[in-house]
């Protein structure tokens, strides 16, 4: 797929982003390679930068910087006796103190009463998936136990895939909901690195009509 840069904007076309992603509908799990969890990402960090984020960057970076996220995953990096049980733990305690930390804010440009857990979560597993994940690999131990970031792209595909009916919107998901997409996760990818579930992280299917460029 040719990604044709965009004349006027000086910008990579968004549908050609898009339209790169489109190759298989589904991937079996054995053949998600980290060059292709690279490649994801890379589309989705383009993407990404073209949309209006949910946060501004100055504010998630204050929160990371004001948990000491970036000395806490290094401290993890070396915790050879992580597991699920206490990565579970520590994103749920880090998250809410995100959480308490944006409810204590007077933001005039963020309605903070807003601010869920799932944002704070996601914030956390993009960071780890940025930090450890990639450059790792995916062989770290951090990086085989750490959830993959959670959003409706997953969600739907997981619903398609497994016709399930799982609540989408995941901004709004406190941590009662957020566990319980983690356990079903575990249930339906057993014993793999958790990096391996963005196999169902497509942010377009076969069937969906992407016009032309023009």
């Amino acid at each position: 797929m040719e990604i044709v840069e965009n004349p006027e904007a000086g910008l990579l076309s968004f549908k050609a982003i898009i339209a790169s992603l489109n190759n298989n509908k589904f991937m079996d799990v054995k053949d998600y390679t980290i060059e292709e969890h690279i490649h994801r990402f890379a589309v989705w960090t383009a993407a990404r930068a073209a949309s209006r984020g949910r946060l501004k960057n100055t504010k998630a970076e204050f929160l990371m910087n004001k948990i000491r996220l970036r000395q806490k995953v290094e401290e993890l990096r070396h915790d050879v006796l992580l597991d699920d049980t206490s990565y579970r733990i520590w994103i749920k305690e880090n998250c809410e103190e995100i959480c308490r930390l944006v409810a204590e804010k007077n933001w005039s440009d963020y309605k903070t009463t807003t601010f869920r857990f799932g944002v704070a979560a996601k914030i956390i597993s993009i960071y780890i998936k940025t930090v450890e994940v990639i450059p790792s690999k995916g062989s770290s131990i951090l990086a085989e136990v750490a959830y993959p970031p959670i959003d409706s792209i997953l969600l739907q595909n997981l619903n398609r895939k497994h016709g399930l009916k799982l609540k989408t919107t995941w901004s709004t998901f406190k941590w009662p909901d957020y566990e319980e997409k983690i356990n079903l996760l575990n249930q339906y990818y057993p014993a793999i690195p958790k990096w391996k579930i963005e196999v169902e992280w497509k942010v377009s299917n076969e069937e969906d009509s992407i016009p032309p460029e023009s």
